[in-house]
C-alpha cells in the first residue's frame, strides 16, 4: 500500500498480520469519509480490509482551522445603544 500524497502510513506486524494507519501532513486532512485504518493478513485473504485497494485517500489542504472552535457571547449595554461581544476559544486538542 503506498503512501497518501501529502501524508504517512505508519504500519505495525503482529500476530502475523500487519495493521497500518495513514494520516495527513500538517495543514493538511483527509475527507470525513476517508478509511484510515487497514489490517492485513491470513484472516482477510491478504488483501488489506479483505480488498483490493486500487488508490489510498488523499490528503487535501485544509480550508479552515480546526485547532479550537470560537463560541461567540453576546449582550446589549444597559442603554440598548451597543452591542458588545467576545469569542470564547475552545481547544480542541
Amino acid at each position: 500500500m503506498d503512501e497518501p500524497v501529502n501524508g504517512y502510513k505508519r504500519c505495525v506486524s503482529y500476530s502475523g498480520k500487519q495493521g497500518c494507519t495513514l494520516g495527513c501532513k500538517n495543514g493538511m486532512a483527509f475527507s470525513s469519509s476517508a478509511v484510515i485504518e487497514y489490517e492485513c493478513g491470513p484472516d482477510t485473504s491478504w488483501k488489506w480490509n479483505g480488498e483490493d485497494i486500487k488508490s489510498v485517500p488523499k490528503c487535501l489542504r485544509k480550508y479552515l482551522n480546526l485547532d479550537f472552535i470560537c463560541s461567540v457571547v453576546a449582550w446589549k449595554s444597559v442603554d440598548n445603544l451597543n452591542l458588545s461581544s467576545i469569542c470564547v476559544e475552545t481547544r480542541l486538542d
